[in-house]
Order: C-alpha cells, then structure tokens, then sequence
C-alpha cells in the first residue's frame, strides 16, 4: 500500500491510494470477476491509430480473463450499444463472441444535428 498527499496552504489537499495485491496469489486465492470493459468509439477515436490501440487493449483484456470470470463490453460514440444483455461466461466460446466484437468496433464519424428554422 502506498500513500501520497499534497495540500497547498489554507486549501484543500489532495491524495492517491495505491492498493496491489500481494506478488504470491495461489490459485485458490483467485476469485471470479465480472468485468465490463468500455470502450469510446467516437470520431476522435480514428486519430493517429487511437482505436487500433485501443482494440488490442481490450482484446487482452478478455483473452486473460479466467474461465469463471464474466464479462461484457460496452462501446458508446454519443450512444452506448452493449455487446449482450447479460454478463457472458469468460469460458473459450465467450471469449470468441467477445473477439470477434471487439474486431468489428470502429471509430464512428461525429453525428452533426442540424435545426431547420422556418421564418414567416
């Protein structure tokens, strides 16, 4: 555990604190997760390869998941879509499904709203 803190005189402080687990978990120590990743597939995303980096996070993100771990993805650009109503087992054919999800996400042109005005 570690603990920093900054406060400036007569103002408010400030801290962060770091928690890690310790270096030697035995497998019966590990518990199952549920994890929902989400992922930004807006416009801005499409600059200088941001969602081609993002893409490979996330895959390793679900290829590391344990067997009885859940998950789900969401990816939102204005709107959030959710891979599947439910947590879906992390087992081989959930991590596939969430593969081949995560290699169809692309950055999506900014949607532009337009008001028509009619003057009389």
């Amino acid at each position: 555990m570690s603990l920093l803190t900054y406060r400036e005189p007569g103002k408010d402080g400030y801290f962060l604190l770091m928690l890690s687990p310790k270096d030697d978990i035995s497998e019966k120590e590990l518990v199952n997760k549920d994890i929902v990743f989400v992922l930004d597939t807006s416009g801005s995303m499409a600059e200088e390869g941001k969602i081609d980096k993002a893409r490979k996070a996330l895959l390793f993100g679900v290829k590391t998941l344990r067997d009885g771990d859940r998950f789900n993805i969401i990816n939102f650009a204005g709107e959030e879509h959710l891979m599947e109503r439910s947590l879906i087992a992390a087992n081989a054919d959930g991590k596939k499904r969430g593969e081949e999800f995560i290699n169809k996400l692309e950055a999506m042109a900014e949607r532009i709203s337009t008001i028509h005005l009619s003057l009389r």
